[in-house]
């Protein structure tokens, strides 16, 4: 991952002032450490090497928060009121709120900002597993009983549903560029061309939506130009192979967007050429 220089320039400092610490030095730090922590099982998993970050859950605590998930034992409240406002003339909608009793969307925040932090450490394999298990998710969305509507959008709630709903404080972006990038470097030993074809499926996810390769590899500098270079060739021959296949589709004179699955048919070879363009750059 692309280092800033101040960073790379404070971890310096740091390197030189512990190498001049003697070891009860460095005793007492830890102790001093361990009273101010804010949870001490969070303190005595990261001694121990458990977890690398004191907020983040933990494997198991990730594990058994999906679960509640896939099970539906928690979920989303929806609510929906009439409004009229008078401050800039006259204006009228309804006010949504998602309640969030269980605290899902707290959940979905901290294991994606703990991931960004896995980066900047080099855990891959970790930051891949833990968004991996995000992925597949489906939030259920129950009606308040007071709520003047019913929930009309799409549900359940996926981790991409949870972005176009605003309900996430972290950056879209930067978790597209942490799984393409932690999946790259988990997997970047396998065929260049299976590992292509891979990726290419991971941008056709609705959370990559309008995010292009360009955009997440340029800011990696911990992967050599040439290897990028032939990703990208791999990419470009097997996504010119599928738009082929998908044009004998789409450009059929009888070829209605809007009938069944037409629209996501289009939309995937839409998808497709936008990557193309990209990659061919």
């Amino acid at each position: 991952m692309k280092k800033d220089t101040t960073l790379s320039d404070y971890i310096k400092k740091v390197e030189q002032m512990v190498s001049s610490m003697s070891t009860d030095e460095k005793d007492s730090w830890i102790i001093t450490q361990a009273k101010l922590a804010n949870s001490e099982d969070d303190f005595i998993q990261c001694l121990s090497g458990e977890k690398k970050i004191q907020s983040m859950l933990s494997n198991e605590e990730i594990q058994k928060y999906c679960e509640k998930i896939k099970n539906k034992e928690i979920y989303l409240i929806y609510e929906t009121h009439y409004v009229e406002c008078f401050e800039f003339g006259y204006q009228e909608d309804f006010e949504d709120t998602f309640h969030d009793p269980f605290r899902i969307i707290s959940f979905f925040d901290n294991v994606l900002f703990s991931c960004h932090k896995l980066m900047e450490l080099g855990e891959y394999s970790e930051v891949y597993n833990n968004i991996s298990q995000l992925l597949p998710l489906k939030v259920e969305i129950h009606d308040h009983e007071d709520s003047e509507d019913l929930y009309q959008g799409d549900y359940p709630f996926t981790i991409a549903e949870f972005f176009n709903a605003h309900l996430l404080s972290v950056d879209r972006e930067k978790v597209v560029y942490d799984l393409i990038l932690s999946f790259y470097h988990s997997n970047k030993n396998e065929d260049v061309v299976d590992l292509a074809d891979k990726v290419i499926k991971l941008f056709l996810m609705s959370l990559c939506d309008d995010i292009i390769p360009s955009q997440i590899f340029a800011k990696e500098n911990e992967i050599k130009e040439s290897y990028i270079n032939d990703l990208f060739v791999a990419m470009k021959s097997i996504l010119k192979m599928q738009i082929l296949s998908l044009s004998k589709i789409v450009n059929d004179k009888n070829f209605e967007r809007w009938r069944g699955d037409n629209n996501k048919t289009a939309r995937k070879y839409e998808r497709y050429n936008e990557l193309l363009n990209d990659v061919s750059k």
